[in-house]
Protein backbone atom coordinates (compact mmCIF):
# COMPACT_ATOMS: atom_id res chain seq x y z
CA UNK A 1 0.00 0.00 0.00
CA UNK A 2 1.32 3.57 -0.65
CA UNK A 3 2.13 5.41 2.64
CA UNK A 4 2.21 9.50 3.06
CA UNK A 5 5.96 9.24 2.41
CA UNK A 6 5.05 8.14 -1.12
CA UNK A 7 2.36 10.74 -1.15
CA UNK A 8 4.43 13.26 -0.34
CA UNK A 9 7.62 12.23 -2.47
CA UNK A 10 4.99 12.40 -5.49
CA UNK A 11 4.00 15.95 -4.55
CA UNK A 12 7.31 16.97 -4.15
CA UNK A 13 8.39 15.47 -7.56
CA UNK A 14 5.29 17.13 -9.25
CA UNK A 15 6.13 20.42 -7.86
CA UNK A 16 9.52 19.96 -9.16
CA UNK A 17 8.88 19.21 -12.70
CA UNK A 18 6.05 21.60 -13.02
CA UNK A 19 8.88 24.51 -12.10
CA UNK A 20 11.36 22.63 -14.34
CA UNK A 21 8.67 23.31 -17.07
CA UNK A 22 8.56 26.47 -16.21
CA UNK A 23 11.84 27.39 -15.83
CA UNK A 24 12.39 25.92 -19.65
CA UNK A 25 9.32 27.75 -21.02
CA UNK A 26 10.43 31.37 -19.21
CA UNK A 27 14.28 30.58 -20.75
CA UNK A 28 13.05 30.35 -23.99
CA UNK A 29 10.78 33.20 -23.99
CA UNK A 30 13.97 35.48 -22.36
CA UNK A 31 15.78 33.94 -25.63
CA UNK A 32 13.42 34.50 -28.49
CA UNK A 33 13.11 37.69 -26.93
CA UNK A 34 16.70 38.88 -26.65
CA UNK A 35 17.22 37.32 -30.10
CA UNK A 36 14.56 38.90 -31.55
CA UNK A 37 15.75 40.37 -34.97
CA UNK A 38 17.61 36.96 -35.49
CA UNK A 39 14.73 35.21 -34.96
CA UNK A 40 12.23 37.31 -37.83
CA UNK A 41 15.67 37.18 -40.18
CA UNK A 42 15.50 33.11 -39.82
CA UNK A 43 12.39 32.95 -41.32
CA UNK A 44 12.35 36.05 -44.30
CA UNK A 45 14.45 38.60 -45.25
CA UNK A 46 11.30 40.94 -46.49
CA UNK A 47 10.44 43.74 -44.14
CA UNK A 48 6.88 43.58 -44.70
CA UNK A 49 7.05 39.98 -43.05
CA UNK A 50 9.28 40.87 -40.21
CA UNK A 51 7.18 43.29 -39.49
CA UNK A 52 4.49 41.24 -39.13
CA UNK A 53 6.52 38.99 -37.27
CA UNK A 54 7.54 41.32 -35.07
CA UNK A 55 3.86 42.13 -34.00
CA UNK A 56 3.05 39.02 -33.33
CA UNK A 57 6.07 37.78 -31.38
CA UNK A 58 4.16 39.38 -28.03
CA UNK A 59 1.16 36.76 -28.45
CA UNK A 60 3.74 34.04 -29.75
CA UNK A 61 5.51 34.33 -26.51
CA UNK A 62 2.02 34.33 -24.28
CA UNK A 63 1.01 31.18 -26.13
CA UNK A 64 3.80 29.58 -25.35
CA UNK A 65 3.32 29.74 -21.82
CA UNK A 66 -0.63 29.32 -22.08
CA UNK A 67 -0.32 25.90 -24.55
CA UNK A 68 2.13 25.12 -21.18
CA UNK A 69 -0.05 25.55 -18.78
CA UNK A 70 -3.18 23.92 -20.82
CA UNK A 71 -1.16 21.00 -21.87
CA UNK A 72 -0.07 20.27 -17.63
CA UNK A 73 -3.48 20.80 -16.06
CA UNK A 74 -5.17 19.12 -19.05
CA UNK A 75 -2.64 15.77 -18.39
CA UNK A 76 -3.53 15.62 -14.61
CA UNK A 77 -7.18 16.10 -15.41
CA UNK A 78 -7.03 13.15 -17.83
CA UNK A 79 -5.07 10.76 -15.47
CA UNK A 80 -7.48 11.63 -12.56
CA UNK A 81 -10.28 10.81 -15.20
CA UNK A 82 -12.06 13.40 -16.21
CA UNK A 83 -11.54 12.84 -20.02
CA UNK A 84 -15.23 14.12 -20.03
CA UNK A 85 -15.55 17.05 -19.16
CA UNK A 86 -11.49 17.98 -20.13
CA UNK A 87 -13.16 17.12 -23.73
CA UNK A 88 -16.23 19.31 -23.40
CA UNK A 89 -14.24 22.17 -21.96
CA UNK A 90 -11.85 21.70 -24.65
CA UNK A 91 -15.08 21.65 -27.39
CA UNK A 92 -16.43 24.69 -25.69
CA UNK A 93 -13.09 26.80 -25.86
CA UNK A 94 -11.36 25.80 -29.26
CA UNK A 95 -14.71 25.61 -31.32
CA UNK A 96 -17.81 27.70 -29.49
CA UNK A 97 -14.78 30.16 -28.42
CA UNK A 98 -12.09 30.74 -30.71
CA UNK A 99 -13.21 29.97 -34.06
CA UNK A 100 -15.85 32.79 -33.44
CA UNK A 101 -13.62 35.22 -31.76
CA UNK A 102 -11.22 34.91 -34.81
CA UNK A 103 -13.54 35.30 -37.35
CA UNK A 104 -15.28 38.82 -35.66
CA UNK A 105 -11.18 39.66 -35.05
CA UNK A 106 -10.53 39.61 -38.34
CA UNK A 107 -13.86 41.06 -39.66
CA UNK A 108 -13.15 44.32 -37.90
CA UNK A 109 -9.45 44.52 -38.74
CA UNK A 110 -7.29 43.38 -36.69
CA UNK A 111 -6.16 40.69 -38.85
CA UNK A 112 -2.88 38.26 -37.45
CA UNK A 113 -3.17 40.19 -34.23
CA UNK A 114 -6.69 39.41 -33.72
CA UNK A 115 -5.90 36.10 -34.68
CA UNK A 116 -3.64 34.72 -32.04
CA UNK A 117 -5.57 36.96 -29.51
CA UNK A 118 -8.30 35.03 -29.99
CA UNK A 119 -6.09 31.71 -29.18
CA UNK A 120 -4.57 33.47 -26.09
CA UNK A 121 -8.39 34.07 -24.94
CA UNK A 122 -9.56 30.92 -25.88
CA UNK A 123 -6.57 28.92 -23.94
CA UNK A 124 -6.84 31.15 -21.11
CA UNK A 125 -10.54 30.44 -20.88
CA UNK A 126 -9.66 26.95 -20.96
CA UNK A 127 -6.70 26.91 -18.57
CA UNK A 128 -9.16 28.98 -15.90
CA UNK A 129 -11.97 26.24 -16.46
CA UNK A 130 -9.47 23.60 -15.71
CA UNK A 131 -8.14 25.49 -12.48
CA UNK A 132 -11.36 26.01 -11.20
CA UNK A 133 -12.10 22.34 -11.78
CA UNK A 134 -9.31 21.19 -10.36
CA UNK A 135 -9.68 23.26 -6.78
CA UNK A 136 -12.44 21.69 -6.79
CA UNK A 137 -11.80 18.14 -6.68
CA UNK A 138 -11.42 15.90 -3.29
CA UNK A 139 -8.21 15.12 -4.00
CA UNK A 140 -8.13 12.50 -0.76
CA UNK A 141 -10.83 10.62 -1.82
CA UNK A 142 -9.04 10.58 -5.15
CA UNK A 143 -5.88 9.42 -3.70
CA UNK A 144 -7.87 6.68 -1.86
CA UNK A 145 -9.52 5.44 -5.21
CA UNK A 146 -6.61 5.34 -6.78
CA UNK A 147 -5.30 3.77 -4.54
CA UNK A 148 -7.84 0.93 -4.37
CA UNK A 149 -7.40 0.61 -8.00
CA UNK A 150 -4.21 0.41 -7.40
CA UNK A 151 -4.53 -2.83 -4.88
CA UNK A 152 -6.93 -4.08 -7.14
CA UNK A 153 -4.41 -4.21 -10.41
CA UNK A 154 -1.45 -6.00 -7.74
CA UNK A 155 -4.32 -8.48 -6.80
CA UNK A 156 -4.88 -9.90 -10.34
CA UNK A 157 -1.25 -9.87 -11.05
CA UNK A 158 -0.93 -12.05 -7.95
CA UNK A 159 -3.93 -14.16 -8.57
CA UNK A 160 -2.03 -14.84 -12.50
CA UNK A 161 0.98 -14.83 -10.72
CA UNK A 162 -0.02 -18.20 -8.71
CA UNK A 163 -2.45 -19.74 -11.41
CA UNK A 164 0.24 -19.78 -13.57
CA UNK A 165 2.56 -22.12 -10.83
CA UNK A 166 -0.31 -24.62 -10.08
CA UNK A 167 -0.96 -25.11 -14.01
CA UNK A 168 2.41 -26.35 -14.37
Amino acid sequence: SIGKKEIKNSIKWSILGTVGLYFNIIMAILLIIIFQESWKNFYINDIGVKNILGNVLPYFLLSIFFLAVYQGLRAILNIIGKQRIVLIINVFGFYLLMIPLSYFSVSFGFKLNGLWASMLISLGFIGLSYLILLFNIDWEANIHETISKLEAIQNIKNENYSNEFEME
